[in-house]
């Protein structure tokens, strides 16, 4: 068996039944940062659009984790992704309590 037939029967994120569910999206967001912490580049952000809306109008909440070096706050990335998913992006600083409800976005700090 070839290595990539294995992933063939993977489930895919167009059949998930999350109604009402909290989802975790991982985010490559290694690029966006540059080492001061500044936005340097956009494209993965406008990457997680499509997913991030697919999710919610099938009635997920959304949590987006990632992980960027040097260890930066990903605080700034919440407006421009707000821009780009049209909707609000509430950052969270420290995990802990309840997921996102049905509709809501969440921006988690970098892991």
């Amino acid at each position: 068996m070839l290595a990539a037939d294995r992933f063939m029967s993977l489930p895919r994120v167009e059949n998930a039944q999350v109604n009402d569910k909290r989802v975790l999206l991982r985010a490559d967001l290694a690029s966006v940062l540059d080492s001061g912490g500044r936005l340097q580049n956009e494209t993965p952000l406008h990457a997680l659009g499509p997913t991030v809306e697919l999710l919610l109008n099938r009635g997920a909440g959304v949590a987006i984790a990632g992980h960027a070096a040097p260890c930066a706050s990903f605080e700034s990335l919440s407006e421009p992704l707000a821009k780009i998913l049209q909707r609000d992006v509430n950052f969270v600083s420290e995990t802990g309590g309840e997921g996102p409800a049905a509709g809501e976005v969440r921006l988690l700090e970098n892991l």
